[in-house]
């Protein structure tokens, strides 16, 4: 993952590759889900090398996807960063409100757990 799906020069990881190479190169927050909850998975089974990863995928998605007054993820982003797609779906809020939870679960760091719960709040009404 940090090899081949890790955007070395804007950050964030693709979600899209053809063997080693990328083939589609914006960034979705689906994707970024499933980094924090392999994270996470990780960091449960007693690898510590794994909590970095942690922190350091929730930022990309405070700071890149994460919309306070929607208080919802963006679901795509251009790679650079600069492009937001228009499309909101529901599909990476589930999945992060999965991960969010097995973050906090395998760090007990509230800032997940109160991540989880606004996501899930605004995601049901």
């Amino acid at each position: 993952m940090q090899s081949h799906q890790r955007d070395h020069k804007h950050g964030g990881y693709y979600w899209e590759l053809k063997g080693r190479s990328v083939s589609n190169s914006a960034k979705r927050a689906y994707g970024h889900a499933f980094v924090l909850l392999a994270a996470a998975m990780a960091t449960k089974a007693g690898i510590s090398s794994a909590v970095p990863m942690i922190a350091d995928t929730f930022d990309i998605l405070e700071r890149y996807f994460w919309r306070e007054k929607e208080g919802l993820y963006l679901d795509e982003i251009s790679a650079d960063w600069s492009e937001i797609s228009p499309y909101r779906g529901q599909n990476a809020n589930m999945h992060l409100c999965e991960a969010m939870m097995t973050a906090y679960e395998a760090t007990g760091n509230k800032r997940y757990f109160e991540r989880l719960y606004k996501v899930y709040l605004n995601f049901h009404l």
